[in-house]
């Protein structure tokens, strides 16, 4: 198959230790994603997690995403839902482009869109009022991929030759919340993400330069459920030494359950995709 890649891929989305419902959302190979009902019962009396295998098989063209909702009430699982799905529903003209350049920027045109029905929602309901997600997205595309986000969930590409890099750069800054005389606490507040601005807004995603795929690659999408606790260092050696795709992501979302001697884990929700890719022959 011409311009085709080998894949094997495996997403895991946990709900963590300490939430209360799940906020986080993923499209997985353009068809699955956490629907209301699944979501309903990934509570702390329910199932605390999702998880979906992509046999290894030759992909000409796709698209993986990760969606990490916030707001309050339940706005936040509504958001990175309603994100994933209308992506799934809007992504004809991404994946019938004649050029990864072209489908780069009809994923640009729907994410004007994205923002656009977010806010029209939050201004015909009151109750969806902060609604919204995160969106990162890989586009997998003749022999070539290309990263596009908005927000702090990443994507990394691990080399074998090159070890790990980080392809996306978080839209977060810092905020004050309180201080005295000796220090300062701060929290993270997102500067770019699904359902900001106004209408008139030209809502953009960052996007990467364009991948070759002509040796193998192991690429990771993740939640700052995953990053927030386990570093760089600690991922890249996982990529590494798992060679297992499943066995990989599973370890990735214990390490961030288990959390480390400084930092408490399972505090967020966590969603961890791997993408084995390598030239099809």
């Amino acid at each position: 198959m011409q311009n085709s890649i080998a894949v094997e891929a495996h997403v895991v989305s946990s709900r963590g230790k300490h939430r209360e419902n799940h906020e986080d959302n993923f499209l997985f190979h353009m068809h699955d994603f956490i629907n209301e009902a699944l979501q309903k019962e990934m509570t702390p009396y329910g199932q605390n997690s999702v998880e979906i295998h992509l046999a290894k098989q030759a992909i000409n063209r796709s698209l993986f995403v990760i969606a990490d909702g916030m707001g309050g009430h339940q706005s936040g699982e509504v958001a990175s839902r309603l994100a994933t799905m209308l992506i799934k529903e809007s992504m004809e003209p991404i994946i019938n482009s004649v050029s990864i350049e072209g489908a780069s920027e009809k994923y640009q045109q729907l994410v004007q869109l994205l923002n656009k029905h977010f806010l029209q929602i939050m201004k015909t309901d009151k109750k969806y009022a902060g609604m919204g997600t995160t969106l990162t997205s890989l586009l997998l595309f003749e022999g070539q991929c290309i990263a596009l986000h908005i927000g702090d969930s990443r994507i990394y590409v691990y080399d074998p030759q090159k070890g790990l890099q980080k392809i996306t750069t978080d839209h977060v800054a810092s905020l004050i919340v309180a201080s005295n005389q000796e220090k300062f606490t701060t929290r993270k507040v997102l500067t770019r993400y699904i359902g900001m601005g106004t209408a008139d807004l030209k809502l953009r995603a960052s996007q990467s330069a364009v991948i070759d795929i002509t040796s193998k690659k192991r690429l990771l999408l993740c939640s700052d459920g995953l990053t927030d606790i386990v570093d760089d260092a600690t991922i890249a050696h996982v990529l590494q030494t798992t060679n297992d795709v499943t066995e990989a992501t599973h370890k990735l979302v214990q390490l961030a359950n288990e959390g480390t001697r400084q930092v408490e884990g399972g505090t967020d929700n966590i969603t961890v995709l791997i993408l084995d890719c390598w030239p099809f022959a």
